[in-house]
């Protein structure tokens, strides 16, 4: 239960570190609704679009780098305890990560409504 219980909980840091170098190297070429960091103020402008990606990419790959040894130390502590203690830390360590999904979300869109107008326009080229 306890290896099991990593290896799942190692999911949603790798995952972040995947999709953020995949997309902060390679963003979609097309804003689309199907792929890609997909908010009203991204797809405003194909420049609004990489911008978002870029970001979203940079801010994610660094949050899960974090995320994945601070993923195993929690269970270091548990180790040879019974299964409802490791599936308690195994869950708040979930619970955690689920959280700190919101991270990157929350500061590309601040930073999407600090670099463009509502037209999807850098406000660094007017």
């Amino acid at each position: 239960m306890w290896l099991f219980l990593i290896v799942c909980d190692l999911m949603i840091p790798i995952m972040m570190i995947f999709f953020g170098i995949s997309y902060k190297k390679h963003p979609p070429a097309a804003i689309n609704d199907y792929e890609g960091y997909r908010t009203r103020r991204s797809k405003k402008s194909i420049e609004s679009w990489n911008y978002a990606h870029k970001y979203w990419g940079r801010l994610s790959s660094v949050l899960g780098a974090l995320m994945l040894p601070l993923s195993i130390l929690p269970f270091l502590f548990v180790i040879g305890m019974n299964t409802d203690i490791v599936a308690f830390v195994g869950g708040a360590v979930c619970f955690v990560q689920i959280i700190m999904l919101f991270v990157p979300l929350i500061a590309t869109e601040s930073a999407l409504k600090r670099n463009f107008d509502d037209d999807g326009k850098s406000k660094n080229t007017k």
